[in-house]
């Protein structure tokens, strides 16, 4: 609204209804008239107020009238009192069924005052009040039988939901900022009998001797007697708006204007019928929020007895700091937990620096601050147990030696209570979807859904997810199977026995509405793994279960070790059948109608859709249909409103399903859901409404390295994936890396705990990236190269039987510029075996090295030549491996002379694992660790 003089008010009025008025049912309390000098209050309980003399309120001084409060006189005529407010502020907010009622005053005036009317009736028959210097905005209104029903000059003033009759002018405008007008009833539309020369006036802007601009929208004039519009002594630049007018007919109102319209109007367009005047539904907003978060997302505790057993401590279990914590957390073959004190805290803020759900807390703190709601408050559980458990039975809590519990109904109740909607809205993330489905389940059956107003579930796997497959065999890629990272053997002993971990697990109904097989048996898969026992795809819950459990009588593998990670466990019979039965249950859960349910995805992040059995271990299939741990299809099944995430486009790509509450596009989202302003979600960069496309299927590129060595990636702006240092004081706990390259992931394949393949997934995009490999051990290394789509390879390239010592840097460059060019994009592989700064191999790709055993004795000594080398501040030569390179001679005659045949077939076969040292900067301690390493294997041939 344009504002160009000094003294301004604001009028608002709508939604007027000419009810009647209502009746006396209080006695009277009569106003003597003169000036009310202290703040005061007209309360329905004293009403009616009769005014028997000029009444005004002292400046600085505020009356307020309470709803059911009638205003009236006794007097007629000329001697009828009217009500002045100057610089002084009146407030009255009547309600629908509780208006104010002003009957016959001479007028209500308001002289640079404040004023804020609501749901008031004021009906008069002459005289009143008129709009002066004023800003005027006026909303759902209408005028019958006015005559000069406002007077208010100055200040600011708000009137809304209210009715005037009986007054010689609808609305006067003198000297005025601008008006806008809107939403008056059609049936009751701008009428006067007070005019100029004797014509009727709804509106009359008198614009002289200061400029002023009105607009009047979604209003209606069906009376073609009276001047809808005067707007004389205007210039043409304060022309009248009267766009989306109604005027009595869908035809061009210039035929009917001629003798209606004074000054300049615009009336193009028209409304072409009467307009909506419906009073629009008053929301109450918003309902208070119950936070559920994923796995291993909420801290365990265990009170402990003190140093020498005085006092008590509490001991953190997850997170844990060693691994050690973790074993306390296994659990029994039955799912119980083998430590019965072990006990739940809050969800995660963050973990050794990263961030898991700070973020998004502080973004539900500022849903209180703004006062959207009223509070939050997240539930943190004991994931490890069964989902019904957590539901129905208390959680237990513990503060020292005290011991208290809660349970999550009881948590749902209490919050209920303190929201403005007497509701609660549930946001829950991952493995908490699953809970907080079975709670509403629980609520329903219980006849308590009311107490639900929403349930937001963000990347949750309502039908399991393929992911957890590789996860529970081999403990494969923790952090996104469960959001933390572990040491895997560890963690897959966690799982074994964990109940919520089988829960994860594909369910029937996944593999009845998403195609493809989730596990399959490549040619040469050990027959100790599939002797032909199981399909060579697995494409039922019940074939994944037989192979998981190992339950197929005509195949029996032999359990693995906790140390071995290559071989895939056998899983827990009973609790693969419980998680059977709890996604019979959930899968076909209908959301009560009462309940807004939405489903947040995440797209476009390589995600795990199956595991890929083969000679050497184990691969896995990929597609970019879900958010790098769950696959679309069952992040939004069984839900009414979907809202899908693309992950490559928002927050700068750095963004899945571990973190996806940090992101600005779900944070937005879950926002506009509470606040029930969900047509707005469209209007959310990276976000769409409904499930992904999956026609974008889209290629990808993965770049593998087979130990001992470790990949690291580079972008052109620099930014790395790949292995980094683990955070300091984390033991052994977990492999440490990060994924800065836009869209890229990194999974390791491990053969032992200090052994693994290393993959990192890039966009194939035809970007330039710059590869460096280093060497961790002595033997040699595979880098290979593919191109796939949906798991499917569409182009490989490998470069094989590479020599590595913990000093080999080798490097390259990928740009794959499209499918047809991918062998003639690729560039050989440059190997600096012994770390010196020389290219010692120049690899093609597709053609194995062939390393004879003298060569690789050769490498041998160049390595401890290296090693003898000085640091940049030290002086001298050293005498490490000096003794070996005489034994290494001695080694290479042996072989020359025929009587060391088998030395070869080891060099190829052997895999000792260290980890990569530069020359020039590794100490004493490291420089002999090599050695004894080169020494233990020349000793083994000796």
């Amino acid at each position: 609204m344009l504002k160009n003089i000094n003294k301004k008010i604001i009028i608002i009025i709508s939604i007027i209804t000419v009810s009647g008025f209502g009746h006396y049912t209080q006695a009277e309390t009569h106003i003597p008239g003169g000036i009310i000098a202290t703040d005061t209050t007209w309360t329905a309980s004293s009403s009616p107020y009769i005014l028997d003399g000029y009444t005004s309120v002292a400046s600085g001084h505020t009356l307020t009238v309470e709803p059911g409060v009638t205003i009236d006189t006794h007097l007629t005529g000329d001697s009828r009192p009217a009500l002045d407010v100057e610089n002084a502020t009146i407030i009255m907010q009547g309600t629908e069924k509780n208006p104010i009622i002003i009957k016959d005053l001479w007028g209500l005036s308001l002289f640079r005052a404040t004023g804020t009317l609501a749901h008031v009736k004021m009906s008069g028959v002459e005289g009143g009040v008129g709009l002066y210097e004023s800003d005027v905005d006026i909303s759902y209104s209408f005028f019958k039988d006015a005559r000069m029903a406002f007077w208010i000059n100055g200040g600011l003033t708000m009137i809304s939901s209210s009715s005037i009759s009986g007054y010689e002018s609808g609305l006067f405008i003198q000297n005025s900022a601008p008006v806008l007008m809107m939403n008056n009833p059609s049936n009751h539309s701008f009428v006067g009998n007070y005019g100029i020369g004797g014509i009727g006036n709804a509106l009359i802007n008198y614009n002289d001797p200061f400029s002023a601009t009105v607009i009047v929208t979604n209003s209606s004039f069906p009376d073609i007697s009276t001047v809808a519009i005067n707007n004389f002594g205007a210039k043409l630049e304060n022309t009248v708006i009267a766009e989306g007018d109604w005027w009595g007919s869908p035809t061009d109102p210039s035929t009917m204007l001629t003798s209606r319209i004074i000054g300049p109007v615009d009336y193009t367009p028209w409304l072409l019928h009467e307009p909506d005047l419906t009073e629009p539904e008053k929301i109450i907003c918003c309902s208070n929020i119950l936070f559920i978060p994923g796995l291993e997302s909420t801290r365990l505790y265990r009170d402990e007895k003190g140093l020498f057993g005085i006092g008590t401590s509490t001991n953190t279990l997850w997170e844990p700091n060693r691994n050690d914590d973790v074993r306390k957390l296994f659990l029994n073959t039955n799912g119980s937990s083998s430590d019965t004190s072990v006990y739940s805290g809050d969800p995660i803020d963050n973990a050794w620096g990263y961030d898991i759900y700070g973020y998004f807390m502080k973004f539900l703190d500022s849903l209180v601050t703004s006062g959207s709601i009223n509070s939050w408050q997240g539930y943190g559980y004991d994931w490890r147990k069964p989902i019904p458990d957590v539901v129905m039975n208390s959680e237990k809590k513990s503060a020292m030696l005290a011991t208290t519990t809660i349970s999550l109904i009881e948590t749902v109740t209490n919050l209920a209570k303190s929201s403005k909607t007497g509701k609660i809205t549930i946001v829950a993330h991952s493995n908490g979807g699953l809970v907080a489905k079975y709670l509403v389940k629980i609520l329903s059956d219980q006849g308590r859904s009311n107490l639900i107003d929403s349930v937001i579930s963000v990347a949750v796997p309502n039908l399991g997810t393929p992911e957890a497959i590789p996860a529970m065999l081999h403990g494969d890629d923790q952090e996104l199977a469960y959001g933390l990272l572990l040491k895997t053997n560890v963690a897959r002993q966690l799982a074994q026995n964990m109940p919520s971990a089988y829960s994860l697990l594909p369910s029937a109904g996944y593999y009845s509405k998403v195609p493809g097989s989730t596990i399959s048996f490549a040619t040469g898969t050990p027959s100790i793994i599939n002797n032909g026992s199981y399909p060579k795809s697995i494409l039922s819950f019940a074939d994944m279960s037989a192979f998981i459990t190992d339950s197929n009588k005509t195949n029996t593998r032999v359990a693995s070790s906790s140390s071995d990670i290559v071989d895939p466990i056998k899983g827990n019979a009973s609790l693969i059948a419980s998680a059977g039965n709890l996604h019979a249950l959930l899968d076909n859960f209908t959301w009560p109608s009462s309940i807004i349910n939405w489903a947040i995805d995440g797209w476009n992040v390589l995600t795990t859709k199956g595991i890929i059995y083969q000679k050497n271990g184990h691969d896995t299939a990929k597609t970019n249909m879900g958010d790098g741990t769950v696959v679309a299809k069952s992040a939004i099944d069984g839900s009414v409103n979907v809202a899908s995430i693309d992950l490559k486009e928002a927050d700068n790509g750095k963004i899945e399903h571990a973190n996806i509450l940090d992101s600005q596009a779900a944070q937005n989202t879950i926002k506009d859901i509470v606040q029930n302003k969900s047509d707005q979600i469209l209007q959310i960069p990276s976000v769409t409404i409904g499930e992904p496309d999956y026609s974008k299927e889209s290629t990808y590129l993965v770049l593998s390295t087979h130990s001992p060595v470790q990949p690291h990636v580079y972008d052109e702006q620099g930014n790395h994936t790949g292995e980094i240092a683990p955070p300091p004081d984390t033991e052994d706990l977990y492999t440490a890396y990060e994924k800065n390259i836009p869209g890229s992931s990194f999974e390791t394949m491990s053969k032992t705990d200090t052994d693994y393949d290393s993959y990192i997934y890039l966009p194939d995009d035809g970007k330039k990236y710059s590869v460096v490999i280093q060497g961790t051990g002595l033997g040699s290394f595979t880098f290979d190269i593919d191109r796939m789509r949906g798991g499917e390879t569409l182009n490989h390239a490998e470069y094989a039987g590479l020599p590595v010592t913990p000093l080999t840097m080798a490097s390259t460059t990928v740009q794959i510029s499209s499918s047809s060019a991918f062998t003639n994009s690729l560039v050989p592989l440059s190997v600096d075996v012994n770390g010196d700064g020389q290219t010692d191999i120049t690899a093609s790709h597709d053609a194995t090295t062939t390393m004879t055993t003298d060569g690789y004795l050769d490498i041998l000594k160049k390595t401890c030549d290296t090693l003898n080398r000085p640091g940049k501040n030290r002086i001298g030569a050293y005498t490490y491996c000096r003794n070996l390179l005489k034994r290494i001679d001695v080694m290479k005659d042996r072989i020359k002379n025929g009587k060391a045949k088998n030395i070869p077939k080891n060099i190829r076969d052997m895999d000792q694992y260290d980890k990569h040292r530069d020359w020039k900067k590794i100490g004493d301690s490291d420089r002999q660790a090599i050695e004894s390493m080169i020494d233990g294997f020349i000793a083994q041939f000796e």
